[in-house]
């Protein structure tokens, strides 16, 4: 193999042995050299794993973090529902009392009034006590009126009201 180069050589011009020799003078420099530039610019392995320890720390510390956070929302998600919840269950009693107010409306109560109770006054023999209540506080009977339009009106947008409430 060599005796080929020996050769190859020999049909080459000195300038262009020259080129060669300063090609293969630089190739051999460039191979000597770039380890050791290479150790000067890169740091120490050591240096490599702190960081890559305290990258880890920092990680975990995030993982916790972002844990009780998604605990918090959770948490707080549940209340605002429930608060929710009772707010509607809330305005659906409140609708509730508002009906029976509409439909108590739409009803006449009669009282049957009191008898008169008389009683001779003690002291004077002469004269008489009268005592009565006007009407007695238990209804004897209840009718319904004609169908007011507005109270039926009102009876039908709480009915509504409660369905779209029933719905969400």
């Amino acid at each position: 193999m060599f005796k080929y180069i020996a050769e190859i050589i020999g049909k080459l011009t000195p300038n262009q042995r020259l080129l060669g020799l300063i090609f293969i003078l630089f190739a051999g420099v460039i191979l000597y050299v770039t380890p050791t530039i290479v150790k000067a610019i890169s740091n120490d392995p050591e240096v490599y794993k702190k960081e890559i320890k305290d990258k880890d720390r920092r990680i975990s510390e995030l993982d916790q973090t972002i844990d009780s956070l998604d605990s918090r929302i959770r948490s707080d998600q549940r209340k605002c529902t429930d608060d929710l919840a009772s707010q509607g269950i809330e305005f659906n009693n409140m609708l509730d009392d508002i009906m029976n107010d509409v439909k108590a409306g739409k009803k006449i109560r009669s009282y049957k009034p009191q008898k008169l109770q008389y009683s001779p006054h003690s002291q004077h023999s002469d004269t008489l006590e009268v005592a009565f209540d006007a009407y007695d506080k238990s209804p004897i009977e209840t009718k319904t009126k004609s169908a007011d339009p507005v109270l039926t009106k009102i009876e039908s947008k709480i009915k509504t009201m409660k369905e779209k409430i029933k719905n969400q």
